[in-house]
């Protein structure tokens, strides 16, 4: 028998599977056939959903799906991708034939806007032979990574406020866009997201139920000592309030008594509290008597709206002086504080009156008694002036001008050696360094000065320290009187 004749036993063989192919080329007419290429992708997806309920977690799901999906007829490369909403980072979680440059890419964040958009569609995309290098989303790059692959599948199959999942699948073969992968494009990304969908809310519910038994077992176990707290809790919150009703009682009683006069008003000026000094105040304009501005007399009041102006300015407080008759006129000082809500709102406005009449009274009889002294200074011959420790005239009488021609507000910061004759000025330095080392308290000299007419005349200078309490110098005061 040659070596080449078969035996029995091997022609039964290789009848058996003449017999196993000529019955699965009864059920797939050709091995591209759109309908064989669906029932086999069917299969598959049992069996990948089947193996998915025994994962315990994402990464092993997709790890699953990778092995399954990579079983499909020419589906040449599988990857998972994750990304979390809140990070710059694309995480490669599994893959199979992804080539190398992506990878690479990938672990560098500095491509994440490159590969982000990509990857994570807000649908499904695929991309075919005839359109990939045209009008294609794709970066050129990345484009040029996945050049030997004629179709592209890009699946977004979880996106959650956690974490978003993606798949990609490349294909070397160029495919049409048939019955074949609109079942594959729809079906896979619907069971994807099924089975990742559950595994996240079976870990979510697996969390929440480990946590609420940890919580139950603390308040159970904390109820005692939580009920004494509480008992301290009450226990201090009585005393607080205590301490807050004491306190409330002595501001109550410090406004009572205060001398000055307290109110609160809106902002347009009604009263809504008054503290008992304002009892005896009385209205000086008709109109209502709720209404604080029918109690004002005459002063330097702006307004109300012009306060209000200035507290939305950021104002923390505007004084005027203004009149109330309490019976007679007299003078208060009021200070204006804004009172605000929560949202920085003006809805109040606290008030503090204090009654100035006295140094009011005071003011202007020290503005009269100025006004005698320096009537008399101006009209007597003698010029009086003041010199400060910085040895410069702060004040001359008016007369200075009428004799010399130069204006009194122009000699002020000067020194006095400024207008004297220049033959005099060592004889005026010899008599006015005691007097300003604090070594004498008055010194006597004369001088020449020029006058209005460009004549010189003679002046007897006297000066006088003026000292405080403690003996410190505060200034100088002065008088030049004629001699010739």
């Amino acid at each position: 028998m040659s070596e080449t004749t078969l035996t029995y036993q091997e022609i039964v063989s290789q009848l058996k599977k003449l017999q196993a192919e000529n019955k699965r080329l009864r059920l797939r007419p050709s091995l591209n056939s759109t309908d064989a290429n669906i029932l086999e992708f069917m299969d598959i997806k049992r069996d990948l959903a089947k193996a998915t309920l025994d994962a315990n977690n994402l990464n092993d799901a997709m790890a699953i799906c990778t092995r399954h999906i990579k079983k499909i007829t020419n589906i040449h490369s599988v990857s998972f991708f994750t990304s979390k909403p809140n990070e710059l980072h694309i995480e490669l979680v599994d893959q199979v034939g992804l080539p190398k440059k992506i990878m690479k890419d990938l672990a560098n964040d500095n491509f994440f806007d490159k590969y982000y958009h990509f990857l994570f569609p807000n649908k499904n995309v695929v991309y075919f032979f005839e359109n990939i290098k045209q009008n294609s989303p794709i970066p050129s790059d990345v484009l040029k990574h996945l050049s030997k692959y004629k179709t592209i599948f890009v699946l977004p199959v979880l996106q959650s406020k956690n974490i978003n999942i993606s798949v990609l699948l490349l294909s070397q073969k160029a495919f049409e866009n048939n019955r074949f992968i609109q079942v594959l494009d729809q079906s896979i990304q619907a069971q994807l997201s099924s089975s990742f969908t559950r595994i996240v809310m079976t870990e979510v519910l697996k969390s929440q139920t480990l946590d609420l038994e940890k919580s139950i077992k603390s308040r159970t176990q904390s109820f005692e000592l939580m009920n004494r707290e509480l008992m301290k809790q009450v226990q201090t919150h009585r005393q607080k309030e205590q301490n807050i009703s004491e306190e409330l009682d002595l501001f109550k009683s410090i406004i009572l008594q205060q001398k000055d006069i307290v109110l609160r008003i809106n902002t347009e000026g009604q009263i809504l509290y008054s503290n008992p000094q304002f009892q005896s105040v009385k209205m000086i304009n008709n109109g209502l008597k709720e209404n604080l501005i029918n109690y004002f007399g005459n002063g330097d009041f702006p307004g109300l709206d012009f306060i209000n102006w200035d507290f939305e300015r950021e104002i923390q407080r505007v004084n005027c002086e203004i009149q109330l008759s309490i019976p007679t006129t007299e003078w208060f000082n009021f200070n204006f504080y804004p009172i605000k809500n929560k949202r920085g709102m003006i809805t109040e406005i606290q008030i503090v009156a204090r009654n100035v009449n006295r140094i009011k009274k005071l003011e202007n009889r020290l503005r009269y008694q100025k006004g005698m002294l320096l009537n008399m200074l101006n009209t007597s011959e003698k010029i009086s002036f003041t010199i400060n420790k910085q040895h410069l005239i702060e004040f001359i009488s008016d007369n200075w001008e009428k004799y010399t021609g130069h204006s009194s507000t122009r000699t002020i910061n000067h020194k006095l050696i400024d207008f004297a004759h220049t033959d005099d000025l060592d004889h005026i330095d010899s008599k006015l360094e005691p007097l300003y080392s604090n070594s004498t308290d008055s010194c006597s000299f004369t001088c020449k000065l020029q006058y209005a007419d460009k004549t010189w005349h003679s002046q007897k200078a006297d000066l006088f320290s003026i000292r405080d309490t403690k003996g410190e110098v505060l200034y100088f005061v002065g008088s030049l009187l004629p001699v010739d």
